[in-house]
């Protein structure tokens, strides 16, 4: 895998080595990441390389940078980095937004994309976080993007105080509960 977007975000989002090293919002300095990125690809990213990835907004958002003071010398910024959701380890702070339903009507949906052969089982147990966090999930049915394993939309709804929901930074919903199969419906494209 070279490295790229999708590279960094695996890394940052699932690799044992970056859950020891994370602080508790789920950053990581550049050097420490490139010690990995070293180990596995023999070759190093540099800071240039990693904001251009973080703003291209030809790809999804996948991560966001900040500059902190270094603790050796408090004039020198350090880059820091980390995933924006989709964590398969848990992160020691909350860095969601508690989401809040402005929509005040009693039929407020929202969406899901999963593969067709998940149906049944998603019908029978509900939408699980399975190896991540969260359920992900989009406000918006215009928003919801396809990819050729998630080919399938469900609705779920409304939407109601039994579903806790928070927000990313980028836009997602995100649900840490098992969402029943009472509020879950497929619906065509």
């Amino acid at each position: 895998m070279p490295i790229n977007s999708k590279y960094i975000s695996y890394l940052l989002r699932h690799d044992s080595r970056i859950e020891t090293i994370v602080d508790d919002y789920g950053f990581i300095s550049l050097n420490d990441l490139n010690r990995i990125i070293q180990n596995d690809k023999h070759e190093l990213i540099n800071e240039q390389q990693l904001i251009q990835m973080a703003e291209d907004s030809t790809t999804k958002k996948r991560f966001e940078y900040e500059y902190r003071s270094s603790d050796e010398d408090p004039n020198i910024s350090k880059l820091y980095i980390r995933a924006l959701n989709g964590h398969s380890f848990p992160l020691r702070a909350n860095i969601f937004e508690p989401y809040i339903n402005n929509d005040k009507s009693s039929s407020k949906y929202i969406y899901h994309v999963t593969n067709s052969h998940l149906i049944n089982n998603i019908l029978n147990e509900g939408l699980k976080p399975m190896a991540r966090q969260f359920v992900h999930l989009y406000e918006q049915k215009n928003l919801v993007k396809y990819d050729g394993k998630r080919n399938t939309l469900l609705e779920i709804g409304p939407i109601n105080e039994e579903i806790r929901l928070f927000r990313s930074k980028n836009g997602y919903l995100m649900c840490p509960d098992i969402i029943p199969p009472k509020y879950i419906k497929p619906i065509k494209r």
